[in-house]
């Protein structure tokens, strides 16, 4: 594959707004999303559709895929970010115009369910694509740690480096790796296995993150990636932020989540670390899927050691 990198974002750059998943429920949080990315120096263009709402979707599929493929097309937009997540993203992967966006490159940011568009875009275009912050959550209430890694991962050609720590991470198995970053929401990007959408897994550096889910859920996940020879094939792994993740249904028996990813892992010779700073309700950094990466668990760092932009 062709790596494509997006050109970086520069003051008085324009971005464009899209909905790919669900509507905009909080107009609160969305004005004052707008409200910061112009105190940041830019300027802003809405989707068609970026308001709508057909039930818990944005508009229908083709809608919330024309806004996407219209963003790329523009030439008076330079990067397009995301409003929100939500449970259909998925839907649209049918309607992405490939070749629009691989003749036009642009950054591409979301999280959470934007999940599979951000690997689909990838595997079928090569062009590199951002986690991280969308507009309502993580821009919106931008802190000075989002802020920080925004700017390098969107608006420098310099690598990120080492990834500073804000949560206190935990290594559950020792050891280095390097390899492609590739991953996102858990349960999103499992959407895309089997699929033409899902992306190369062989030794990358695996990362996952979810939000609510019960332990016993992610445990479920979890087997699912190794049924599928997913787990077998990476380098690496490592979690965001899991700390919404508590047991609900077995709450009796305590199931211990960091055990529970252990267990998956045990038979694999790569290292995993846990609880990094990326996920839901959690400090973000962006990371750029496609590009390398690196865990030195004896230490306890994780770096990103490519620039995604150009």
């Amino acid at each position: 594959m062709n790596i494509i990198k997006p050109h970086k974002l520069e003051q008085g750059d324009t971005i464009g707004l899209v909905s790919p998943s669900e509507p905009v429920f909080f107009p609160d949080k969305y004005l004052g999303g707008i409200e910061i990315l112009k105190e940041m120096g830019f300027k802003v263009k809405m989707g068609s559709s970026v308001l709508k709402q057909v039930g818990y979707m944005a508009g229908n599929d083709k809608e919330r895929a024309d806004d996407i493929n219209t963003m790329f097309r523009d030439p008076d937009v330079d990067a397009i970010i995301t409003t929100t997540g939500g449970s259909c993203a998925n839907r649209i992967l049918p309607y992405l115009d490939y070749d629009v966006i691989r003749d036009h490159p642009k950054i591409f940011l979301g999280i959470s369910d934007i999940t599979p568009l951000l690997l689909a875009i990838y595997t079928k275009t090569g062009l590199v694509t951002f986690h991280g912050p969308c507009l309502l959550y993580g821009i919106n209430d931008m802190s000075p740690y989002n802020k920080e890694y925004f700017i390098k991962a969107l608006m420098s050609t310099d690598p990120i480096g080492v990834v500073r720590e804000v949560a206190p991470r935990k290594v559950l198995k020792s050891g280095n790796a390097s390899g492609k970053l590739i991953g996102g929401n858990m349960s999103a990007m499992r959407t895309l296995i089997g699929t033409p959408y899902e992306p190369n897994w062989e030794k990358c550096i695996f990362f996952w993150e979810e939000f609510t889910t019960e332990p016993h859920v992610i445990d479920r996940l979890l087997m699912h990636y190794r049924l599928t020879e997913t787990i077998s094939k990476v380098s690496g792994m490592i979690s965001g932020n899991l700390s919404a993740c508590v047991e609900k249904k077995y709450e009796n028996v305590h199931p211990n989540l960091e055990r529970i990813v252990v267990d998956h892992c045990k038979d694999e010779k790569f290292p995993v670390m846990f609880n990094l700073d990326f996920g839901h309700n959690c400090e973000n950094v962006v990371i750029p899927i496609g590009c390398h990466g690196t865990i030195d668990a004896n230490k306890n760092v994780f770096s990103i050691d490519e620039t995604g932009v150009s």
